[in-house]
């Protein structure tokens, strides 16, 4: 199992992480060395503790709110697919209306026609 050397807050941490993930794995670290960093620059050095326990909180309301979007999102495009599916049953609907409209005139025109023919 391979282990990466993260930095966060100036400070290195041997890190073990499965074959492939080194990569995915530093990127983590470097967004999580930022939020504590930003955070280090904002209230200062209150510790390592608890600049990774304010970060890690910060991080997880993000996330919370993340997938509350993601949810309301999905729920939006629920409803649209089900607006369509509305829209294409009218349609539908729509088109079978015109076509029984459209055969009832044909037979009209056919009626006509027969009455008017010569006998």
């Amino acid at each position: 199992m391979p282990q990466v050397v993260v930095t966060i807050n100036t400070r290195s941490y041997a890190v073990a992480c499965g074959d492939g993930e080194e990569e995915h794995l530093m990127r983590l670290a470097a967004v999580v060395d930022e939020r504590v960093t930003s955070l280090a620059r904002e209230v200062g050095q209150v510790g390592d503790a608890r600049l990774l326990l304010m970060a890690s909180l910060l991080m997880a309301d993000d996330m919370e709110q993340a997938e509350t979007r993601a949810q309301e999102a999905e729920a939006e495009v629920m409803g649209a697919r089900q607006a369509r599916a509305d829209l294409q049953d009218k349609a539908a609907e729509g088109e079978a209306n015109a076509a029984a409209f459209v055969e009832r005139l044909a037979q009209r025109v056919e009626a006509i026609a027969q009455r008017l023919a010569p006998a």
